[in-house]
């Protein structure tokens, strides 16, 4: 006696199943349960996050569109189709993703997006506000350089206008300069970070009694000193 294998008796029968709201195979067609249009897939958790928003020959399958919907392509650039995957496949996807625009990361480089030139990078938010806005050629980023943080929103809001390694920092003469408000804003390093003291040309937390100055500490519980941190 042969095996039996049972078949789904109408519509309803898969609307009843898992493949249905997980995979939008919610149509019965010739002892199948298919996919039959775009709106089977279109409201699927694997159309918003894998790109599968177009019904196909019974089952969704991915498309440049559902591709370019996806968080995926908006945090690593997987905006292009690859066999069955939204990938990550040319400059356009890494131009397309958000990190071109928040950190100059506009150009592919093997299965990343980096910075590709200066100009990427001083189209880029973090140039705008931190002062990253020159193409480090070894690490292919965005890094900072001294007239940059004294261009930043950083330096005019907060007074962070020295730069240190490749950040914007507080810079000061004295350990009373980091104790005042300074830019737009008024803001005080000190009581708001704990960096209440000098060292090499910036303010800096060295001591636990520079912590526990500060607001990190009272609101965080950050009040111990290391490496230049309230933490």
């Amino acid at each position: 006696m042969g095996t039996q294998t049972c078949k789904p008796g109408g519509d309803e029968d898969c609307k009843a199943t898992d493949n249905c709201r997980r995979m939008g195979e919610c149509h019965a067609r010739d002892g199948k349960c298919v996919a039959v249009s775009d709106d089977d897939c279109k409201h699927l958790s694997k159309c918003t996050e894998e790109g599968r928003c177009a019904a196909r020959e019974g089952r969704c399958v991915v498309t440049e569109e559902g591709c370019r919907a996806t968080s995926m392509c908006k945090s690593v650039a997987s905006c292009s189709v690859n066999g069955t995957m939204c990938w990550l496949m040319s400059d356009a996807d890494c131009r397309f993703h958000d990190g071109c625009a928040a950190s100059g990361s506009c150009v592919k480089r093997g299965p990343i997006c980096v910075a590709g030139s200066d100009e990427d990078c001083e189209r880029s938010q973090r140039c705008r506000e931190d002062g990253a806005c020159a193409r480090a050629p070894k690490t292919e980023r965005c890094i900072t350089k001294d007239e940059h943080c004294l261009l930043s929103k950083m330096c005019e809001a907060w007074g962070m206008c020295k730069r240190v390694g490749d950040r914007c920092e507080f810079g000061a003469k004295s350990d009373a300069a980091c104790r005042r408000g300074r830019g737009t804003e008024n803001h005080n390093p000190c009581r708001f970070h704990g960096y209440c003291s000098v060292k090499d040309g910036y303010c800096t937390a060295l001591t636990d009694a520079d912590c526990r100055r500060s607001d990190l500490c009272k609101q965080a519980n950050r009040c111990k000193a290391d490496k230049g941190v309230c933490r």
